[in-house]
């Protein structure tokens, strides 16, 4: 049962909620920051540097006041300081009268405490948050004493608004809100780009493996990516492209297998009806129509045996013993095998073996199967007459057995096909009965088994196959 698809449930979605929620959080905790800091420098920080410079324009006035009655830089010390946004600067005598102030000082109804006069007079600054008056606001004042030879003459004071401090920390506030939106739909855009850019691989697989499912192995994603998804992506086409070529070999094979039995069966029906019928003249004709029967019917029966034995081999279910034997004798035995039949064609076999004797390890019994499936291919397909060299030479760690011919050889573009089953170079030839045209697909696979390859090269003046097997250590 197919699982219905939700669009809210897709990786896209998740993957866009995923990226979404981490810039947000990112954005979030960079904000908050960005806002405490400026918390920090436009009240704390700004506060400490008005009453640091507050300080210090009040020790200088008592330097200046230590020769004077009034200090000469007055004027100069308070324009100063007044230049700073927002910030009304007055002098004040020891009754707390303003003697001097700042040109705009608006605020006149902010004055200093008793309690505060007290503490400057006693050389300390003193500093307060004060409502006004007329006014729905807050300000801050800080007062540094004038001490002008060791005594206090008076003192410097600040008035700021803090409605100016909060003003700034919400129009920065307000700034980093805004950046935060801009930056979260902008985020957005790109988050959903690259979900989209990670999902559409993936949807796409997920057609390719419905086509799949319906038998339709013909798609290929051809996704070129140096990552999972691209390697995911190849795998898929690989395994398409082999499920393609698996359905095409298994079609060519049922109509290979109908075409090789459909000839013996025919002859055996035609020639079981001639008995039936009676037709048969003579007692050697009724023979040699029993004859056909038993022949067409071992045929059958050897291609059916071929069949099983190939199909047990691709699928793993036939087991190989391995144990060191000796190479020439397998070759010898081979040749001992097919004599007889290399006889009936005048073949000559030789055989070049080298002086000292190789130990191979495998299994012996389908080494010489191998052997003699490929003496056998030689003498089928080269004329009477000719020669077969089968040479054993030792390469490396391995012993290269070769069953070379002096045929005409295998056209170019038969190569590649010589161990498919029931493939025929020569499309006019047709088997004699003598074989299944399944044996150099089983040598194949027995070579396979062992864990090496079988090839195969040829020319005009004959052909060459060739199997390694590794040495047996002593």
């Amino acid at each position: 049962m197919s699982r219905k698809h939700c669009p809210n449930s897709s990786i896209s979605w998740k993957l866009t909620l995923h990226f979404m929620g981490i810039i947000f959080l990112t954005l979030f905790i960079f904000g908050a920051g960005i806002s405490l800091t400026a918390r920090f420098f436009s009240t704390d920080q700004y506060r400490k540097d008005i009453k640091k410079r507050v300080k210090i324009t009040a020790q200088a006035l008592g330097k200046e006041s230590e020769n004077t009655s009034k200090p000469a830089g007055t004027k100069l010390f308070i324009e100063t300081l007044s230049n700073l946004p927002g910030v009304s600067v007055r002098v004040i005598d020891r009754s707390g009268a303003t003697i001097a102030h700042s040109p705009d000082d608006k605020r006149q109804d902010i004055g200093i405490t008793p309690q505060d006069l007290q503490e400057l007079l006693n050389g300390q600054d003193v500093e307060m948050i004060h409502p006004s008056i007329h006014h729905s606001d807050r300000y801050y004042y800080a007062a540094s004493p004038i001490i002008s030879n060791g005594k206090v003459i008076g003192g410097v004071m600040t008035v700021i608004s803090l409605s100016l401090p909060a003003d700034i920390r919400k129009r920065i506030t307000s700034a980093i809100f805004k950046s935060l939106l801009i930056s979260l739909l902008i985020s957005s855009i790109v988050a959903h780009f690259l979900s989209g850019n990670i999902t559409k691989p993936i949807r796409m697989m997920q057609n390719t493996a419905r086509k799949i499912a319906t038998g339709d192995f013909s798609g290929r994603l051809k996704i070129k990516r140096n990552d999972e998804i691209g390697v995911l992506a190849d795998a898929m086409d690989n395994m398409s492209e082999k499920l393609e070529n698996n359905i095409k070999q298994r079609l060519q094979l049922t109509a290979n297998i109908s075409h090789e039995i459909r000839t013996p069966l025919a002859a055996i029906q035609g020639c079981s009806e001639a008995i039936m019928d009676g037709i048969l003249d003579t007692e050697e004709e009724r023979d040699r129509y029993l004859k056909t029967i038993r022949d067409e019917a071992k045929r059958i029966s050897v291609l059916l045996k071929d069949l099983t034995e190939l199909s047990r081999f691709e699928t793993g279910d036939i087991e190989i013993e391995r144990e060191p034997f000796s190479a020439g004798d397998i070759i010898r035995r081979a040749i001992s095998g097919v004599e007889v039949f290399a006889g009936k064609k005048n073949i000559a076999i030789k055989s070049e073996l080298p002086a000292e004797e190789i130990l191979v390890s495998g299994d012996s019994d389908r080494i010489l199967q191998t052997l003699i499936i490929l003496l056998d291919n030689a003498i089928q397909h080269i004329p009477d007459g000719r020669e077969i060299r089968i040479i054993l030479r030792k390469s490396g760690n391995s012993a290269v057995f070769a069953v070379a011919d002096t045929g005409d050889g295998i056209p170019s573009e038969d190569l590649p096909h010589v161990f498919e089953r029931f493939y025929k170079a020569d499309k006019s030839r047709t088997r004699d009965g003598s074989g299944s045209g399944l044996g150099l697909s089983i040598a194949k696979q027995i070579i396979k088994t062992h864990g090496g390859t079988i090839n195969v090269k040829s020319s005009a003046t004959g052909s060459e196959f060739w199997f390694e097997l590794p040495v047996e250590s002593c």
